[in-house]
């Protein structure tokens, strides 16, 4: 197995359990959140794909936009279709991050797991501009 499929377990039961609970999610993160309220990064959510594309220096398309994300059990890599100014694009790689609202990463992870594009389509964000 590739350990993909424990990830995405790991995640939906975590979002289970805060929902049970009522617990704050992810308490192992430190960060402090009032129910009801929302958490940010220290300058902004603009901070996280910031520092991911400065990590990939000339590697990041910020024209390029997924559109759809698939995995194989067989080779444990992940295909990444892209459609960008010059027309569609695909990737292969090793993993995906992606750095996007709950809801887009929902309707990028569907085809892998049902389960976990209903937790994210769950989970209540800021617009981030």
């Amino acid at each position: 197995g590739s350990g993909f499929g424990g990830l995405v377990k790991g995640f939906v039961a975590s979002r289970k359990a805060a929902k049970e609970t009522k617990a704050t999610p992810f308490p192992e993160s430190g960060i402090k959140v009032k129910k009801g309220s929302s958490a940010s990064l220290k300058g902004g959510l603009k901070k996280l794909p910031e520092a991911i594309a400065g990590a990939l220096g000339n590697k990041y398309q910020p024209s390029w936009e997924a559109t759809k994300v698939s995995h194989s059990a067989e080779t444990s890599l992940f295909t990444t279709e892209f459609s960008t100014p010059q027309g569609p694009k695909t990737v292969t790689s090793k993993c995906v991050v992606l750095a996007v609202p709950p809801v887009a990463a929902a309707g990028l992870v569907g085809g892998l797991s049902q389960e976990a594009s209903e937790a994210l389509e769950g989970i209540k964000a800021p617009t981030v501009h």
